[in-house]
């Protein structure tokens, strides 16, 4: 499990026992943000294990990513009510939570790319399944642009 919170997908801060690769896409795509903009997109607390070592709700850090990327739907995130800490975003209002990932982007980074917006918002996909793989990442024509990167 990623031990820093703010990068930690969201199948695991609802609960997920089993997990693919897709959450360190997820991770990526949080450090690729911070990158981009110079600071961290979901910067939650961490709830803290109680007496009986249970790991508690992650709300926190929950309500930081949906007030970025919105209260994710069941047309988002197919199999969203599988998850184990699922009923507890019925306490989350999704009308207070719309998607601004667009407004974040254009407000804190200096790149005004649509292809860089395009790749983290592939990477910061709610559903583990459609989120884009380390391969697809990489040929992204995102680093086509310039500048581009380099090894120099």
């Amino acid at each position: 499990v990623v031990v820093t919170i703010w990068y930690r997908a969201p199948e695991l801060l609802l609960g997920a026992k089993h997990y693919m690769v897709a959450i360190d896409i997820w991770a990526v795509g949080c450090i690729f943000a911070e990158l981009l903009t110079l600071r961290p997109i979901f910067k939650g607390e961490e709830a803290k294990m109680d007496s009986k070592k249970q790991v508690p709700f992650q709300k926190s850090q929950l309500t930081k990513i949906f007030e970025v990327l919105g209260k994710p739907t069941k047309e988002q995130w197919s199999t969203i009510d599988f998850q184990p800490d699922y009923s507890n975003l019925n306490s989350f209002n999704a009308k207070q939570y719309p998607n601004r990932l667009r407004e974040f982007y254009q407000n804190y980074c200096s790149s005004k790319s649509d292809l860089g917006y395009g790749l983290l918002s592939q990477m910061l996909e709610y559903d583990p399944l459609k989120r884009i793989t380390a391969k697809d990442a990489l040929k992204h024509p995102y680093f086509e642009e310039d500048p581009k990167p380099s090894f120099e």
